[in-house]
């Protein structure tokens, strides 16, 4: 945005300053400009941009996203293990030990 500065004459004949600032149409700025566009477009650009928030929210605060991740797959790799173990009718025995 850029401000345009202009001098008039106020009532009593001294000079005064003004700003006005100029906006892009169709960048938010005041008033209506009649290129909106179409509503599938509209919904595919806020589609978007949620997606981009929901990714940049995902890695905040966190400094080596990819450690998090490895993490995440021992997890899942360990609960996969207990259900497995689980699932094979652990009796919940401890382990024998034989001495020959």
């Amino acid at each position: 945005m850029g401000a345009v500065i202009s001098l008039c004459k106020n009532c009593f004949g001294a000079e005064e300053t003004r700003e006005s600032y100029n906006t892009i149409p169709g960048e938010g700025g005041g008033g209506t400009t009649g290129n909106t566009p179409d509503p599938d477009e509209r919904r595919r650009q806020l589609a978007e941009a949620a997606e981009k928030r929901l990714k940049n929210q995902e890695h905040r605060g966190i400094q080596n996203p990819e450690s998090v991740r490895r993490q995440q797959q021992r997890k899942e790799e360990m609960e996969k293990r207990e259900e497995e173990l689980a699932r094979l009718g652990n009796t919940g025995e401890p382990l024998r030990w034989q001495v020959s």
